[in-house]
């Protein structure tokens, strides 16, 4: 076997052209005799997890930095997947944090007898879980369908900004403008501006300009199919706008399913305690020295 490497005093990373844009973890190597910690009965377990497992200690450590984005249990899907295994030994050691294996029919027995999840349900059965219960997710599998019916279940649809929401913690997801071409960055603040319409020209100029100034943090994510007939979500987020197009199912209409006649949108201010508060009978409440009529 022969590959290009770049040479350390008691490692090696590959550094093929085919590797040049994959994570250290999964291009590194070490001479394990200069390992304390390592164990030659275990040479088989490192080769096989040794890259996987850091993947997942290093997502533990993320969520954990973050105090899980408000969470209250992360769902792990592709459950039974060795990245998705190593991911539930971390969250096991942390307590007070539970984790939610997501698989399919065949692999429950196999997960459950793992013992590291709190609780297994089958990709089937998320409807079931409790959705009361603030809920992050680290998607192994990459579905886009499992991503929906998750949001679908714990959300408004997929929205994440809907009504009691304020100041809820939403970690960006999606496509970051600053990696857009100048015509795509263009493109996305014309859909933006889109959202102001209803705004006078002077307060409508000025947020576009705000939003224009937080363009590098801004993303752009999608959820959904890209044919005529597709229903889909997308939402445009950055630290001073906030923005959701969601395809909903019925509840007086009659569409069970997300449907494209059947559209909703938000438009909200980060942080900014917008949606519907009365914020005037809240005054009132909490300062005592106020008399009103009324």
């Amino acid at each position: 076997m022969y590959f290009e490497a770049q040479g350390a005093s008691s490692a090696f990373r590959d550094a093929g052209p085919h590797r040049t844009n994959r994570a250290v973890v999964h291009t590194g190597f070490r001479n394990v005799a200069d390992d304390p910690d390592f164990r030659p009965e275990l040479a088989n377990e490192y080769l096989l997890l040794w890259g996987m497992f850091m993947t997942s200690f290093l997502a533990d450590d993320y969520l954990a930095d973050n105090n899980f984005h408000g969470a209250q249990q992360t769902l792990v899907t592709s459950a039974s997947s060795k990245t998705s295994i190593s991911l539930a030994a971390c969250l096991a050691k942390r307590g007070g944090h539970r984790a939610v294996g997501l698989t399919s029919e065949r692999n429950r027995a196999f997960v459950e007898g793992l013992g590291l999840y709190d609780q297994v349900t089958t990709y089937d059965e998320i409807d079931q879980l409790d959705s009361s219960v603030a809920s992050g997710m680290v998607d192994m599998a990459g579905s886009g369908t499992v991503r929906t019916n998750v949001h679908n279940h714990f959300a408004d649809n997929l929205h994440l900004g809907g009504a009691y929401q304020d100041n809820r913690i939403v970690p960006y997801e999606g496509l970051r403008a600053d990696t857009m071409t100048k015509t795509q960055q263009r493109d996305l603040l014309d859909l933006v501006d889109a959202y102001l319409v209803t705004l006078p020209d002077g307060p409508r100029a000025a947020r576009l300009a705000d939003v224009e100034r937080h363009l590098a943090d801004t993303h752009f994510c999608w959820i959904g199919g890209m044919s005529e007939d597709d229903a889909f979500y997308y939402r445009i987020q950055s630290p001073v706008t906030f923005i959701e197009f969601d395809h909903h199912t019925g509840v007086f209409l009659n569409n069970d399913e997300p449907a494209k006649f059947h559209v909703h949108t938000i438009v909200r201010t980060p942080n900014g305690n917008d949606y519907g508060i009365d914020l005037l009978r809240l005054h009132y409440e909490n300062a005592g020295d106020h008399h009103h009529h009324g």
